[in-house]
């Protein structure tokens, strides 16, 4: 067996090019746990890997997760990415 110790993929932070404060390109709210992607905002064949942060307590806690998804293709047109659980509790 061979064992690679070498990253299979290398992300690059693109938060300048993919700020989410851009009303053009995004839809976020602190209120909603929903972010929406506009048209346009995505490229084609490309490799995306979404980071969401979330602070409780003040800023005593921290946490994160991160989603991939992939482009195939023609460039993005319509659907839907559905996380769950949407509420969940930290121990």
């Amino acid at each position: 067996t061979t064992v690679y110790l070498v990253d299979k993929m290398v992300y690059i932070d693109q938060t300048d090019v993919y700020d989410i404060t851009n009303a053009s390109r995004f839809f976020t709210r602190p209120d909603s746990p929903n972010m929406i992607i506009k048209a346009n905002a995505l490229q084609e064949s490309t490799i995306y890997k979404i980071r969401l942060v979330m602070t409780v307590g003040g800023g005593l806690v921290e946490g994160y997760t991160d989603v991939s998804l992939e482009t195939a293709g023609l460039p993005p047109r319509s659907g839907t990415l559905l996380c769950v659980p949407l509420n969940a509790t930290m121990d």
